[in-house]
């Protein structure tokens, strides 16, 4: 009796166990801890009057070294220098070169020019461009115009004469951020037509809408479709015109 005493013990105290064991398993789990916490951060609208330099839009995270012209095909040219916070950093100059002219009218394209300025008979490489910057942080978008001065296409021998109807063509036109990373809306050609005529009268090639066009910006020109169109008619000679570049931010209604 003793013996079989001694077995219902333990058998009772393993049930007891296995019960205990059941019963924190089965409990329900502790609710989890949670809080909250805040970040905060500001921008300050811009006042930096410091000029951008320009970069390569092909490479524009590459340095740039001062030794070395940003745009091989245009060696004289280191940009603008224009203060901040709106401003036009660089503009490609667009040389075409001597041509041969029969009388007829002809349509001809850039061209690169050598480490002492002058024109080659080789085009150009890469696209014109136009680097913009706006750096104000308030996102109220801005417009791009270009014009010729008033006398248009003249010659460069002092006596002025002009180069009758001739038309300049800026290629089809695009955008592109300097910062891949960048929020703000893209910059717009107006109207259908991606290229441009240029004329003596002010005439916009680019404009961010409001939160667009903040930070720095390339517009390029089509290589391809970048023409000079020289009448019939004209005579022999150099000739030079100057282009009027204007950023200014759009008016508050």
């Amino acid at each position: 009796m003793k013996t079989t005493t001694k077995l219902i013990s333990a058998s009772a105290l393993a049930l007891l166990a296995i019960s205990t064991a059941t019963t924190s398993v089965l409990a329900d789990p502790l609710a989890p801890s949670t809080a909250t916490s805040t970040g905060k951060v500001g921008i300050k609208e811009g006042t930096d009057t410091k000029p951008t330099d320009p970069v390569d839009p092909t490479d524009p995270t590459k340095p740039i070294d001062p030794s070395k012209p940003i745009d091989p095909g245009d060696p004289d040219n280191p940009g603008t220098g224009n203060p901040g916070p709106l401003s036009i950093d660089y503009v490609s100059n667009i040389n075409f070169g001597m041509n041969d002219y029969s009388g007829d009218a002809i349509t001809i394209s850039p061209m690169k020019l050598d480490a002492d300025g002058n024109a080659t008979t080789t085009p150009i490489e890469r696209n014109p461009w136009v680097q913009l910057t706006d750096k104000r942080n308030t996102g109220k978008g801005w417009t791009l115009s270009v014009n010729y001065d008033a006398d248009g296409w003249i010659s460069t021998d002092g006596t002025k004469k002009p180069l009758k109807g001739a038309v300049l063509t800026l290629g089809d036109a695009s955008f592109t951020a300097k910062d891949s990373s960048n929020q703000s809306g893209a910059p717009t050609h107006p109207g259908d037509i991606a290229t441009t005529q240029i004329g003596s009268d002010s005439q916009i090639i680019g404009q961010a809408g409001t939160d667009a066009g903040m930070g720095t910006w390339f517009e390029e020109f089509d290589k391809t479709t970048t023409t000079l169109m020289i009448p019939a008619g004209n005579t022999a000679g150099s000739y030079q015109a100057n282009l009027n570049w204007t950023l200014a931010e759009v008016p508050e209604a």
